[in-house]
């Protein structure tokens, strides 16, 4: 099919102006944000000496200080352990335990943990953690957005954590619906879509669009949305042993829900979440375009992935004067 031309002019750019942001990616204050406080937390990092952690035996460098997020003052809690291949072997359940990565509200402190590998930094498990966080506090502190059942969010945690269980069968059981839970809220699912847009910019410069699934499925997001789907599957199935069955009466005792609604919800957070996700690849994946130099023009690249969007849409192709 022949395709209509159109040209690059501010017609266009004014119809388009807000495609990322129905990505759920906020190309503007979060990301702004975000590089600023990776860079300032390396930067205080690196002013305190190494000292030796006793747990792991491995060197650690910690600090506490206090600077803004958009423009509120916020307690900053980080910690950077140092290992060798060997040693993060060692040590991974333990390190697991004490990795800590969440702004705590109630305090107004915000906890970062870094993994350096052999020397290297883990640079896009670091600014994945920070735009997560980062986008929360945006949305439910300047947006005006607040998660609607605080008391559900807490117990979302409560169950990915294994929080009053009796055994690790019961904890992989309902880890599910508290994954499920905390996906609910629309804030946790732009939050996780952030964080992979960050975490596959972060590889730009060795990613290309054949091989972009490999990494989106080493993230966190993916292992989320794995494991919804397989809650969705077996939900589907409806094939619950006994002692699932008194698992899923705890659930709907605890969260004052029948199960019809939380199926719902469940279906609903699933589709949603795929749509961002998928959407973030998209919009990764036309970047990664404009990188290879598909395409060329004196516009930003923001601009034009703007642009790309549109042809996309309206089945066009690029001129430019």
């Amino acid at each position: 099919m022949e395709k209509n031309v159109i040209k690059i002019n501010e017609n266009v750019h004014n119809e388009i102006i807000s495609l990322k942001e129905e990505k759920g990616v906020n190309l503007d204050e979060v990301v702004v944000e975000t590089n600023r406080v990776r860079d300032m937390v390396l930067g205080e990092l690196m002013r305190v000496p190494k000292t030796l952690n006793n747990e792991m035996n491995v060197p650690e460098r910690h600090v506490e200080f206090t600077d803004t997020l958009f423009g509120d003052l916020i307690k900053f809690n980080v910690a950077m352990y140092y290992f060798t291949t060997q040693t993060y072997r060692q040590n991974i359940k333990k390190y697991l335990s004490l990795k800590k990565n969440a702004l705590n509200k109630k305090t107004g402190t915000f906890f970062l943990t870094l993994t350096v590998i052999d020397d290297e930094l883990i640079t896009h498990e670091y600014v994945n953690s920070i735009q997560h966080e980062v986008h929360h506090y945006f949305e439910t502190n300047k947006s005006g957005s607040t998660f609607n059942d605080k008391s559900l969010y807490d117990y979302s945690i409560d169950l990915m954590n294994g929080k009053d269980m009796n055994s690790s069968e019961e904890m992989n059981f309902k880890k599910l619906f508290g994954m499920m839970f905390y996906l609910s809220f629309k804030e946790e699912r732009e939050g996780f879509a952030n964080g992979l847009y960050a975490y596959l910019m972060d590889f730009k410069d060795y990613l290309a669009w054949e091989n972009i699934d490999g990494y989106i499925k080493k993230e966190e997001s993916y292992i989320y949305l794995k494991n919804i789907q397989y809650l969705k599957q077996i939900m589907d199935n409806n094939r619950f042993s006994m002692q699932e069955k008194i698992w899923i009466n705890d659930i709907l005792k605890d969260t004052k829900k029948g199960w019809n609604a939380i199926v719902k919800v469940t279906n609903y957070t699933l589709k949603d979440y795929q749509r961002r996700l998928e959407n973030i690849k998209k919009l990764v994946t036309k970047q990664l375009h404009l990188n290879e130099g598909l395409y060329t023009t004196q516009y930003s690249e923001d601009y034009i992935d703007r642009i790309l969007e549109l042809t996309e849409k309206y089945n066009c192709i690029l001129v430019h004067d």
